[in-house]
């Protein structure tokens, strides 16, 4: 979908749109918090830069195999020996996101002008796992969500999604602005799900924190770090920082951002969503 197809679906992307109070805040005390300098730094922001110039020479899978668990992070069940675990969730590669939870065209008129937005499907997509896929681990691993709340949800590849990620190679058709449209439909579908669990469970317009989202847009030289959020039936995507993939301390400060939403979306996050349910 192109940037004027989204904008009619009002879906902004990087209009400058200033962050709510609520959601800045999480950003900066949260999302930006420094790295505890008693805990050692990982090995993967060396590994990563070690690893770019190949993975970049490569079609867009196969680098993004090679590098992408360096990067971002995956689940215990996933049994991925290149990398450290994080329990309870997974990450799962070209899911398609449910259709039901894209912004309805605001006329008949957009509607037949553009047609309807195109399947979601982020390239990689991290969310919390089902009892199933924890099942089939071995040892098994934690999941989340206890059978009875899984009764209640969608039963799809995941619960939730909190971070998503597309990809681009260099010299390939496609490029960062490309991918930034990519995101911006993957992320209101994720928040609009979001928005509706909490506006059922308590009647009320959900907050921007309760319903945002974050996306990684990368093109295996540099990357970005997004943030998704909807107020009122408008959706807004708009940057977070960005990173050069050649540079350790670059990629060092990016996985540490990531990490600071994974740590959020495994305790605080988590916890908000159980209650609703």
């Amino acid at each position: 979908d192109k940037r004027n197809k989204l904008e009619a679906y009002r879906i902004a992307v990087d209009t400058a749109q200033p962050l709510p109070a609520e959601l800045g805040a999480h950003v900066s005390n949260v999302v930006r918090r420094p790295r505890n300098p008693d805990v050692p730094v990982s090995p993967n922001s060396k590994e990563a830069v070690a690893r770019r110039r190949f993975a970049a020479s490569q079609n867009e899978h196969t680098g993004v195999q090679k590098l992408a668990p360096y990067l971002l992070f995956v689940g215990a069940a996933e049994m991925d020996d290149r990398v450290a675990p994080v329990e309870l969730i997974v990450s799962k590669n070209e899911i398609n996101l449910n259709r039901f939870f894209l912004p309805p065209a605001p006329s008949k008129d957009i509607k037949k002008t553009w047609g309807n937005l195109s399947q979601p499907r982020p390239d990689t997509c991290i969310g919390y796992i089902r009892q199933s896929d924890a099942n089939k681990a071995m040892p098994r691993c934690s999941a989340p969500f206890s059978p009875e709340q899984e009764s209640i949800l969608d039963r799809h590849h995941m619960y939730f999604p909190f971070l998503t990620a597309q990809w681009k190679v260099p010299g390939a058709n496609e490029n960062l602005h490309d991918a930034q449209n990519q995101a911006a439909r993957d992320g209101a579908v994720i928040v609009n799900c979001l928005w509706d669990l909490y506006r059922v469970a308590y009647n009320r317009t959900p907050s921007v924190l309760e319903a945002c989202h974050f996306s990684w847009l990368s093109d295996l030289e540099f990357a970005q770090l997004w943030v998704h959020w909807r107020e009122g039936a408008q959706h807004y995507m708009e940057h977070v920082d960005d990173f050069s993939l050649r540079k350790e301390d670059d990629v060092c400060k990016a996985r540490g951002f990531l990490r600071n939403i994974v740590n959020s979306a495994v305790t605080e996050r988590l916890d908000s969503i159980k209650k609703a349910l």
